[in-house]
């Protein structure tokens, strides 16, 4: 038996560890002894009715905060919200006087009964769910619980009147196991909250409607409730007017100027395709851009493909003006009602009269060679090769160095008169004081030492010095002849030595510069009927595409 120190001892120990412990515990807080008291016997993952008939009444709402994106080649629409979420748990109650009137209790989520809402129509997984955020309980039972949350949701993109367009999606918010018998979802407000929304600076934000609807489903004859949330935007368009429309209207004028381009210059067809891949690029940052649909076929494509039509008509259109603007001599004249109709209508609907009347009068006016004596022409020596001074030199010239001879006057390089002689052989002469008519490009008015040949009373032309001049200048003018039907024009045939002879004007040169002349103008009233059309065109379908069509778009509802 021990001693009765020891059993003394035994008696008192565990008296002075209990006086230390109670001395020693501190008080429990009161939202701790109402956390235990309320969770104690809870579980979560039963309906927070007592009675299981009753529904548990779940009212459901968003606060619109941000649109973060809108892909419309994958047809989603992003968003942030804090969702709100309220019902009432019959197992949270509690009478606040008994907790030092407290009347409402943070608890987390992952604590409580939740009800298990998922936005329908999402294209996102399911995995990520929504933050853990505590859900504030109050004394009567109510559970308010507001999680923040991003939501990628689906939806069907209207492009027809891309840039122009508005786009409604549609949120759809219901239960995932729970019919309308055991969970109500209802609406918590009639509006959305947009006290804290950003704006987007691609979109603009028209309209939030909710509305409650309830399906029915063959398997079963319980309502599924649910709420949608219905989001109208409308797209901003000063990014695209910048970098898509107005470089697109600045391509149609470049389309346009190609008409005015000279046929010579060889740079209309250079432009023209310049323009169509320049369009070309646009039209593929357009498709890259939009959906792969062919529900829905947007307005800036439609105008872009008119403009590359245009464009590529153009070109078509501007090899037919190259090719009878180059026509040459060696092709047919103009046909006559062709000539009527360019000249007597085309002309005057694009106000080309004036030019027309130029035109003649520029044919009409000839450059004046004056000579002092005149001269036999053969035939031969006109036409003939090396070999027309020679033919000069066996037929003769007539007349002297000095003006002299029989007949009457003539007149010289300054104008002044001499006498005109005659022939007795009978042959062709060129009567002195007359003005040769040779076709001109602007020479009006050249001295007589312009044309090859230098004056002077030695030049004779039965010098051998005159017979080496007379070919040079036959053979310049043999090549002359040649590069104007290659594309130069000549402005004037040669004259000889004015104190002597004259060189006479070709008639088959005439015929070939009238031909050309007609040719070119027809080109010309071409380009310029082209151009007026053209513009009309891209006038009408720019208005009709980019501002009428947008402005009779009808109305979302």
């Amino acid at each position: 038996m021990p001693p009765p120190e020891r059993n003394a001892k035994l008696v008192n120990e565990p008296q002075g560890r209990g006086r230390r412990s109670v001395k020693n515990a501190r008080p429990v807080p009161d939202e701790q002894r109402l956390m235990e008291m309320l969770l104690e016997n809870y579980h979560r993952f039963s309906r927070p009715v007592i009675n299981a008939s009753l529904s548990v009444e779940v009212k459901f709402g968003i606060t619109l905060v941000q649109i973060s994106d809108m892909d419309e080649v994958n047809q989603v629409l992003t968003i942030n919200v804090w969702l709100e979420q309220e019902w009432t748990d019959e197992r949270l109650t509690w009478d606040p006087k008994g907790y030092n009137n407290l009347k409402i209790l943070r608890i987390p989520c992952e604590k409580l009964w939740l009800p298990d809402i998922v936005l329908y129509n999402s294209a996102d997984d399911y995995t990520t769910g929504y933050m853990n955020s505590k859900a504030m309980v109050s004394h009567d039972g109510n559970v308010f619980w507001p999680p923040p949350a991003k939501f990628r949701s689906s939806c069907k993109i209207d492009i027809t009147y891309f840039p122009f367009d508005d786009q409604t999606c549609e949120l759809k918010f219901g239960s995932w196991t729970y019919d309308g018998f055991q969970v109500d979802i209802t609406n918590r407000s009639s509006t959305v909250d947009l006290q804290n929304y950003v704006f987007s600076g691609e979109w603009e934000l028209m309209d939030v409607r909710i509305r409650r609807t309830e399906a029915y489903y063959n398997c079963c004859m319980e309502p599924y409730p649910d709420v949608r949330f219905t989001i109208v935007i409308r797209r901003k368009t000063l990014y695209y007017l910048f970098n898509i429309i107005f470089p697109c209207l600045w391509l149609t004028i470049l389309s346009l100027l190609g008409f005015w381009l000279p046929p010579d210059s060889g740079e209309k067809i250079t432009l023209g395709i310049t323009v169509l891949l320049a369009f070309s690029v646009f039209m593929l940052l357009i498709a890259e851009s939009m959906p792969a649909t062919s529900e829905f076929v947007p307005l800036i494509g439609i105008y872009l493909t008119v403009t590359m039509g245009m464009t590529s008509l153009s070109i078509i259109l501007t090899v037919f003006v190259l090719q009878l603007h180059h026509v040459g001599p060696h092709k047919r004249r103009v046909p006559r009602w062709l000539k009527s109709l360019v000249f007597g209508f085309f002309a005057r609907v694009v106000c080309m009269r004036q030019d027309l009347q130029n035109m003649r009068q520029q044919e009409l006016s000839k450059i004046s060679v004056p000579v002092s004596h005149a001269i036999q022409i053969n035939e031969s020596a006109e036409s003939s090769g090396s070999n027309a001074a020679d033919c000069l030199d066996r037929r003769g010239f007539h007349g002297s160095a000095g003006g002299g001879g029989s007949g009457g006057g003539s007149r010289n390089c300054n104008g002044d008169a001499t006498s005109q002689r005659a022939n007795g052989n009978g042959d062709r002469v060129a009567p002195a004081g007359h003005d040769f008519s040779i076709q001109t490009v602007g020479y009006q008015g050249a001295q007589c030492s312009d044309f090859g040949f230098q004056s002077g009373p030695s030049s004779s032309p039965f010098s051998p010095n005159f017979k080496a001049s007379f070919r040079s200048s036959f053979r310049r003018d043999q090549r002359f002849r040649g590069s104007f039907r290659a594309g130069f024009p000549v402005p004037m045939d040669y004259a000889m030595d004015p104190s002597q002879s004259v060189y006479t004007f070709d008639p088959e040169f005439d015929k070939y510069q009238e031909l050309v002349s007609e040719w070119q103008f027809v080109a010309h009233v071409m380009d310029r009927l082209l151009f007026w059309l053209f513009l009309f065109v891209a006038v009408v379908s720019s208005l009709a595409i980019l501002v009428i069509k947008p402005l009779l778009k009808p109305a979302v509802v």
